[in-house]
């Protein structure tokens, strides 16, 4: 009985723990930027938000020039972008539930913009 009684507890509380990161965005920039910063320290605690985080930045420098008006520097690092995302979301604690991608994009096309190219009429 009282075996039954630690299995039980045990699958309540693992129930309980994926309630609640059901219940957790993980595409806001409070979920995602643990990864970055996981990243960047060269630890490895959190491997699937370091992913997300690496995944996103990664996929808005590679679409960049297309579709988000971004052109990343080719001296420029990965690691160096994300850092530079962490602390645009660092010094906006206050944005810190709205998603990831849409402030890295913001603060991307804000340090890297395409340059435009020519002129009508030059």
């Amino acid at each position: 009985m009282k075996r039954h009684a630690i299995a039980i507890a045990a699958a309540m509380a693992l129930l309980g723990q994926q309630s609640a990161v059901a219940q957790q965005d993980t595409g806001s920039a409070d979920y995602v930027i643990v990864g970055c910063r996981d990243g960047m320290s060269g630890e490895n605690r959190q491997p699937f938000r370091q992913g997300l985080c690496g995944g996103i930045v990664q996929t808005i420098l590679y679409f960049g020039r297309t579709n988000f008006n971004v052109c990343m520097p080719e001296s420029v690092t990965m690691r160096q972008a994300i850092g530079i995302v962490v602390a645009y979301i660092d010094q906006r604690p206050e944005r810190i539930h709205e998603r990831f991608e849409t402030l890295a994009i913001e603060v991307l096309q804000q340090s890297w913009p395409c340059q435009k190219v020519g002129g009508r009429g030059a």
